[in-house]
């Protein structure tokens, strides 16, 4: 009897502060809203680079889905109150809107007395930039692959976070890396990671003898493409791919991209 009174204890304990901890975060983001509220509704991609960050450091649950809402214009402010908020409806009563954190029915509003907030497209890109540690860590399959795209155009090093556990909740699969000209960086990368990832393939390799050296001494799988067929960009491969392992080699199509010399011009 005692240990369920303990358990019951515990868990009313988890839940008032987990309750406490999302009010207190959620009183910090209405706040950063409150007090940037000019550069919200009237962004410039010049200045709406520390209001992301302020958002981003409150960690309210609600900040992804106020930063999506936003790049794709479905939010509002109302004009006599200066208060950001979110539509759920327009039926003949009106425009029906919702404070953001708590969901608040506000009730309905003439068009009139509010106004669509619209960043410009410098402004939604710098946004779509912030959304990639959401998208990484989303649930839904096509979410992830639309923030791997995004990071894939638009890398910054701020992502390496978001990424890395990303793939820490992936169960047992290959990390495949691509780099060019950039090969003390990535083998930085890898090397401060690799013990989180013992399945990591250098796609498409096209480096130095050392470069190739370095790579193999962390353990990694080296892959090879049609590009060793190039006469003119990848004859120096042929020089010293033997001292790869044949448990370290990955032989690649690369399609239907890179297709060997002989076929040239055709579908890989």
């Amino acid at each position: 009897m005692n240990i369920l009174f303990k358990i019951i204890i515990s868990l009313f304990a988890t839940v008032l502060f987990t309750s406490s901890l999302y009010a207190s975060q959620n009183l910090k983001f209405e706040n950063v809203l409150s007090e940037n509220f000019k550069l919200i509704t009237k962004s410039s991609s010049k200045t709406i680079d520390p209001v992301i960050k302020k958002l981003l450091n409150t960690n309210a649950p609600i900040v992804g889905d106020f930063l999506k809402k936003w790049k794709n214009k479905k939010l509002y402010f109302i004009k006599n109150t200066s208060s950001i908020v979110s539509l759920k409806e327009i039926n003949t009563n009106g425009y029906e809107l919702v404070q953001f954190s708590n969901k608040k029915n506000l009730g309905f509003f003439k068009k009139t007395e509010i106004k669509k907030i619209k960043p410009n497209s410098g402004v939604r890109s710098k946004i779509s930039n912030a959304l990639i540690g959401f998208q990484l860590l989303s649930k839904d399959v096509d979410i992830r692959v639309k923030g791997l795209e995004t990071l894939r155009r638009k890398f910054n090093p701020e992502h390496l976070t978001p990424l890395k556990n990303a793939l820490a909740k992936e169960t047992n699969l290959p990390l495949f890396v691509h780099e060019r000209d950039a090969f003390h960086q990535m083998h930085s990368i890898i090397k401060d990671n690799v013990k989180d990832c013992d399945k990591i393939v250098v796609h498409c390799f096209t480096g130095t003898k050392n470069a190739l050296i370095d790579y193999l001494d962390l353990g990694v799988h080296i892959g090879l493409t049609g590009w060793i067929c190039d006469d003119r960009r990848g004859k120096h491969l042929r020089d010293f791919i033997n001292i790869i392992p044949d448990d370290k080699l990955f032989i690649e199509t690369d399609s239907p991209y890179l297709s060997p010399t002989p076929l040239r011009g055709q579908r890989n």
